[in-house]
């Protein structure tokens, strides 16, 4: 934390945070109310379940893509490696916003995704304010394998246009594990309902 400086870090805590309202809360919302209301099964008619995922996951990267750039605007501040903050940004979505999608499948109307997602998003959010802090060894092995965690690593780096937290091939393949679950979990759900 000291090496990017208090400022930086929590706005980058604050962005990441942002990701995960927009993947655990609006992404799965957005999924059930469709499903709710019979739109989700005229846009079947047309296309697949793969195609309506894939566009829910472009709505959400899209959501993530404009908050963090209002998020930056707002508050002045420019990676120093534009390349690896964007990567990780959108890696982390990515991840995110599979969960949520899963999420919103697993739920059966908008009111359970409220309360659940609410509960839920305090352990995504959370690992990104503790990352880089003096924390014990069994609160850190946790946190090397959720993708929050990593990813504020992968961004933090991005951020700093330096290497603040090494072993970032791990960083990346944690987040990406954690997308290839939820998307190839989501597939599975949608091609059981489809049968």
């Amino acid at each position: 934390m000291l090496a990017m400086g208090t400022r930086r870090y929590f706005v980058l805590a604050t962005v990441v945070m942002m990701l995960g309202m927009v993947a655990i809360l609006a992404v799965p919302i957005m999924l059930t109310e469709e499903v709710e209301k019979k739109t989700l099964d005229a846009l079947l008619i047309v296309g697949s379940y793969l195609e309506v995922i894939v566009a829910k996951a472009l709505v959400g990267l899209t959501y993530t893509a404009l908050a963090v750039a209002l998020m930056l605007a707002l508050t002045r501040l420019r990676p120093e490696d534009l390349a690896t903050f964007a990567a990780g940004t959108a890696a982390l979505s990515l991840s995110l916003i599979g969960v949520g999608l899963l999420i919103g499948g697993l739920f059966r109307n908008a009111q359970q995704v409220y309360s659940w997602s609410s509960v839920l998003l305090i352990p995504v959010i959370g690992p990104a304010f503790a990352v880089g802090l003096p924390i014990p060894d069994a609160v850190d092995i946790v946190l090397r394998v959720l993708p929050t965690s990593q990813g504020m690593k992968i961004m933090a780096n991005g951020l700093a246009g330096k290497t603040v937290f090494p072993d970032v091939a791990q960083s990346y393949l944690v987040v990406i594990v954690w997308a290839a679950v939820a998307y190839g979990i989501l597939a599975w759900r949608l091609s059981r309902r489809e049968s």
